[in-house]
């Protein structure tokens, strides 16, 4: 990686990681007869930020690339910015690639891609997958129809790794609309890998200024796994929202959205009662969550949105008496939004239509049922649109005493945008609203502080460097309550991102384990008869003590399925807390009553206790004995879960002896 940084660092155009076309011309062959000016700045102990501006002396664009790079990683990342400064329109700036780069491997085993399904309220959301790179093959990976993680018609997320020479390297994409990743094989022992928007072809206004992605790599050493486990400390330390310099802690909230309709029925009154009612049963909540349905237009569709008001006759006093009520116990509150999807008939859609992009005749007849066909889109390119946007939702924010703040976003945006663009300023209405997009977000962390996001998209289909810097991702899949999808979700996500959650509305231990991670969702109604308090209690009592662990290194210990006849099981490890998890799930349609995982990362020279915590049992094993022979597993019943922690023990036997090797 040390060569690999120098190249990425090194002002001179021939080692330039980026790439474009300017004026029909490649940059590779006309930045390096531009004025180039180089600095150096040391952002802390650990990073250092590269910055190089190339200018073009005829035309006035300039090209400014910032790249910070890690001493304490073996991590790089960077964004370009196209500024021009000139008096007079640019030639056509196209094939903006932020990403351009060669390998060649030394060995002869081949490049292998992995990388991760984009969500699609699915089973197979998140689903790793691995792909031999044969020579002279093309390989693309790409969203569907502009949200970053849609997984619709065979979309990825932006996070992959590239294989090979005994170790690899992991990329991430910051960019929240159509990125694409291109990998090329010669013939011989070579890949090309570019990666940026899907397509650019625009000319830049005197004193315009745009962006590109931004891009992450970070190499790693030895097996995949290894791999993922340094990346996802990375994304910790680095791109996870901070509380005093440690990452926030994902919450265990409660959500009221399938008890009232859909949303629809949700009143001051009810949620209030439903509060009570999770007092009363001594369930103890972090936060309470109102989901859609609590603005005027959605009496009967949770979908009007475009009016940010509580319905008068629901909420006559606003939002703030349930969140008071809420904090007065302990609990913090979530409020969904979704700003961007403009219904017909709403205040935004009536009022300032200026501010929206309309669909075409070919959308509004090829209508689903989320988002109607009619909906606009809010153009957060629009400077006044988003200055609205920004004073509106930081009020509503400040006055109902909001805490996180879900943002949803059940919407196709590329169409929208391409539509809105000229023929020579392709791309614009992309880069525009993405830029946005983050200045909403950054504004309102700003301006609230304390703040979380809630970053949803019909679930996780809006998941990049650049959403999840800023927001968690408490809703990852619209796929509802499977236990086996759920399993599967968290075996693909949980390769690259430490801080998720998903939903489950049982306290039945299978259902609810299924859906572990380091934030929880759930539906419950502790009105029920057959509501189960003691249960309940349990798995909240089991989430708690397994959260720290998420934080940690994960280690898939099946194969990925989603077969009903396997066996699943994953395990955490917090080696600074010298204690880990392993979650075990055998599914309905298994034959075999017990099996045997092979654990990670542990210390041969020490000894272990683990803990089964249904049972209570405890047994003390090696870690030589687990490293070689692995960890036995019964489950005589189906389907069935476990949970088994495991505690590092003083070992008498080698308290003398120096340990070497630990990772």
């Amino acid at each position: 990686m040390n060569d690999l940084k120098r190249k990425i660092s090194d002002g001179q155009a021939k080692n330039l990681p980026f790439s474009f076309v300017y004026g029909g011309r490649s940059s590779k062959e006309i930045i390096k007869c531009w004025e180039c000016a180089e600095n150096v700045e040391n952002l802390d102990a650990v990073r250092k930020l590269h910055t190089f501006s190339f200018k073009d002396p005829l035309t006035g664009l300039e090209v400014l690339y910032e790249a910070v790079e890690y001493s304490n990683f073996p991590a790089v990342e960077w964004v370009i910015h196209f500024s021009n400064n000139g008096k007079e329109n640019t030639p056509v700036l196209e094939n903006i690639q932020a990403l351009d780069m060669n390998f060649t491997r030394s060995g002869d085993n081949e490049f292998v891609l992995h990388y991760i399904n984009g969500s699609y309220c699915n089973k197979s959301d998140f689903a790793p997958h691995q792909s031999v790179l044969s020579p002279s093959k093309t390989r693309k990976l790409f969203p569907f129809q502009g949200r970053s993680s849609d997984g619709g018609n065979g979309g990825a997320g932006p996070f992959f790794d590239l294989e090979y020479d005994h170790g690899g390297i992991s990329f991430a994409i910051g960019w929240s609309g159509r990125w694409q990743a291109e990998f090329s094989r010669d013939a011989a022992r070579s890949l090309k890998l570019t990666a940026g928007m899907e397509f650019t072809h625009l000319r830049l206004y005197p004193g315009e200024r745009i962006r590109s992605p931004r891009v992450l790599m970070l190499s790693w050493d030895g097996a995949i796994a290894d791999g993922h486990n340094r990346f996802r400390q990375f994304i910790l330390k680095y791109h996870t929202p901070q509380r005093n310099s440690v990452p926030v802690e994902c919450p265990f909230a409660a959500l009221s959205f399938f008890q009232c309709n859909n949303g629809i029925g949700s009143t001051e009154k009810n949620q209030i009662i439903l509060i009570d009612q999770f007092i009363k049963n001594k369930i103890d909540l972090e936060y309470f969550w109102v989901d859609a349905g609590w603005y005027e237009g959605a009496d009967s569709d949770w979908h009007c949105t475009g009016t940010w008001e509580a319905k008068k006759k629901a909420f006559p006093n606003g939002l703030k008496p349930v969140a008071d009520h809420a904090k007065k116990n302990g609990m913090g509150f979530v409020l969904w939004f979704e700003p961007e999807r403009v219904h017909p008939d709403t205040w935004l859609y009536k009022e300032h239509p200026e501010w929206l992009f309309m669909p075409d005749e070919e959308q509004i007849k090829a209508r689903s049922w989320c988002p109607p066909g009619t909906d606009g889109l809010l153009n957060l390119g629009n400077s006044d649109a988003l200055d609205w946007l920004i004073d509106h939702m930081a009020k509503i924010i400040r006055e109902n005493g909001i805490d996180i703040y879900r943002i949803d976003f059940n919407f196709a945006p590329l169409k929208f945008w391409r539509n809105a663009d000229a023929p020579d300023r392709r791309g614009i209405s992309e880069i525009r609203y993405i830029e946005g997009l983050y200045a909403f977000w950054d504004e309102l962390l700003k301006r609230c502080p304390g703040l979380i996001i809630d970053n949803c998209a019909s679930g996780g289909r809006r998941i990049d460097l650049e959403t999840i810097s800023r927001s968690l991702a408490l809703w990852r899949s619209d796929f509802y309550f499977n236990p086996e999808g759920a399993q599967c979700h968290t075996l693909g996500l949980n390769q690259y991102l430490p801080c998720s959650a998903s939903s489950c509305n049982s306290t039945d231990a299978y259902n609810f384990r299924s859906c572990l991670g380091a934030g929880f969702v759930v539906s419950w109604d502790p009105g029920k008869e057959d509501f189960n308090p003691e249960e309940a209690r349990q798995r909240i009592k089991e989430f708690k003590l397994l959260r720290p662990l998420y934080y940690g290194n994960f280690y898939s210990l099946t194969r990925y399925s989603l077969s009903s006849d396997i066996w699943c099981a994953y395990q955490l490890d917090r080696k600074d807390l010298n204690m880990g998890a392993v979650l075990v799930f055998r599914r309905k349609d298994s034959l075999y009553s017990n099996a045997v995982f092979k654990l990670h990362n542990l210390n041969v020279l020490s000894d272990y206790e683990f803990t089964d915590i249904d049972s209570g049992l405890k047994n003390k094993l090696s870690g030589k004995l687990l490293m070689a022979k692995g960890l036995e597993v019964k489950m005589p019943d189906v389907p069935a879960s476990a949970i088994i922690i495991y505690k590092k023990t003083p070992n008498k036997n080698f308290k003398n002896c120096k340990i070497t090797n630990q990772r």
